[in-house]
C-alpha cells in the first residue's frame, strides 16, 4: 500500500524537476532529468490513485521530452490522458491533442488517427457532445487517408452515420451509409456486409419518409433507390426484409411488422441502433398516422 510518505516523495520529485527546468546550464540534459523525475512522481500518484496529480506529472514529463524524444513524449501524453479521463475530460482531450500533433509531426498518421478516435470517444461518452465527436472522427478519417486505411475509415464513417441519426439529420445518415456500402464492397471482407449498410440507409429513408408524411403507396420507391445504388441488393435477405417491412407499414399491420422483425432477428440479430430505429418506425403504425 502506498503511504503518505510516498506521496510526499512525489511532491519532492516535482520540486526537484522544477528546479532543473529553470536552470539554463546544460539545458537539454537537465530537461531529460526533469522528465524522469516527473515520471517517477506520476507513477507514485497513479499508485496512490491521485489521478489528477498523476495526469499533471505525466503531462509535464511529456513536455520535457517534446523535442528530444517525441515518441516517449507521445506515450506520456497518452498516460496523462488516461489518468485525467474520468476526472477532467477537457484535460484528457488536451493531452490527446498534444499526442496527435506530435504523431503528425513525426509521420505517425495511423497512431494520430487512433488518438483522434479516442478524443471522439471522450466527447461521445463523457461529454455527450455529438457535434464535437463527429468532428473528431472526421479528422481521424483525414489522417487515415495518409495510410490508405479504408477499413478503419469505414468504422469511423459508421460512427458518424449513427451520430447524425441521433441528431435526426437522416439525409446525411443515408448518404454516409450508401458511401460506406461502397467502401465495404471494395474491401470485400465478410465481416463488413455491404447489404447491411444499404439496409441501414433504406431503414433511415423509410423513417424519414414517414416523418415527412410521404404517402404509403410511395414507400416502395425506397427499394428502387437501394437497387439503383447496388443492383445485387435485390437478391439479398436484407432486400426481402426491407420489402416486407415496408409492406407491413403500408398495410398498417403492427403484428405482421413484429413477425418480420422476429424472423430476421433470428438470422441476423439487431444491434441497439437498428432496433431503436425499427421501434421508431413501428410507432407510426401504432399511432395510425399513415394516410
Amino acid at each position: 500500500m502506498i503511504t503518505n510518505l510516498n506521496t510526499q516523495e512525489a511532491e519532492n520529485y516535482i520540486k526537484d524537476a522544477e528546479k532543473l527546468k529553470k536552470s539554463w546550464f546544460y539545458r537539454n540534459s537537465k530537461l531529460l532529468k526533469a522528465a524522469e523525475l516527473y515520471k517517477k512522481a506520476g507513477l507514485i500518484y497513479k499508485l496512490s490513485k491521485k489521478w489528477m496529480e498523476a495526469g499533471d506529472a505525466y503531462f509535464r514529463a511529456a513536455t520535457c521530452y517534446n523535442k528530444q524524444n517525441p515518441i516517449e513524449a507521445i506515450t506520456l501524453y497518452i498516460d496523462s490522458s488516461n489518468c485525467y479521463r474520468d476526472y477532467s475530460s477537457s484535460d484528457a482531450i488536451y493531452a490527446l491533442n498534444n499526442a496527435v500533433e506530435l504523431c503528425k509531426e513525426n509521420g505517425r498518421f495511423r497512431k494520430a488517427a487512433k488518438h483522434q478516435i479516442a478524443i471522439g470517444e471522450i466527447y461521445e461518452s463523457n461529454l455527450n457532445d455529438i457535434h464535437s465527436a463527429i468532428a473528431a472522427y472526421e479528422t481521424a478519417i483525414e489522417l487515415l487517408n495518409n495510410e490508405m486505411d479504408e477499413t478503419k475509415q469505414l468504422e469511423c464513417y459508421e460512427k458518424i452515420a449513427i451520430f447524425y441519426s441521433e441528431l435526426e439529420q437522416y439525409e446525411k445518415t443515408i448518404d454516409i451509409f450508401f458511401k460506406i456500402s461502397k467502401i465495404s464492397e471494395k474491401l470485400n471482407k465478410s465481416w463488413y456486409s455491404t447489404n447491411n449498410y444499404i439496409l441501414n440507409a433504406g431503414l433511415c429513408q423509410l423513417y424519414q419518409n414517414l416523418r415527412d408524411n410521404v404517402l404509403p403507396n410511395k414507400l416502395m420507391n425506397i427499394l428502387n433507390i437501394c437497387i439503383r445504388f447496388n443492383n445485387d441488393f435485390k437478391d439479398s435477405d436484407e432486400y426481402r426484409f426491407l420489402k416486407n417491412l415496408i409492406f407491413s407499414v403500408e398495410k398498417k399491420d403492427p403484428e405482421y411488422f413484429v413477425q418480420i422483425l422476429q424472423d430476421f432477428d433470428k438470422r441476423s440479430p439487431f444491434d441497439t441502433w437498428r432496433l431503436k430505429l425499427l421501434l421508431q418506425i413501428k410507432q407510426f403504425i401504432n399511432m395510425k398516422i399513415l394516410c
